[in-house]
């Protein structure tokens, strides 16, 4: 496994990584409900909204991988 040359700027700018990373913490919001129930009603979204917008952003974080950046990879496509 190659890391590609960029690293440091892909995890700060990809959309991919953005898409990961709230779906990881709204999974993370519903292990901490499902944990102690008497969050239950304090958060302004129920837990299985949490649970569905952690669920698309994991399928967004997909396409949004091979989306082109410029930001990112500085409008150039590099496929070989």
């Amino acid at each position: 496994m190659r890391l590609v040359s960029n690293w440091k700027r892909v995890l700060s700018r990809a959309y991919s990584v953005y898409c990961s990373a709230g779906s990881t913490l709204c999974g993370i919001v519903v292990f901490l409900d499902y944990l102690w129930p008497f969050l239950d009603g304090y958060l302004p979204v129920s837990r299985v909204g949490f649970g569905l917008i952690g669920a698309l952003l994991a399928l967004a974080a997909i396409p949004s991988r091979v989306v082109v950046q410029d930001s990112v990879s500085g409008g150039r496509d590099d496929a070989e």
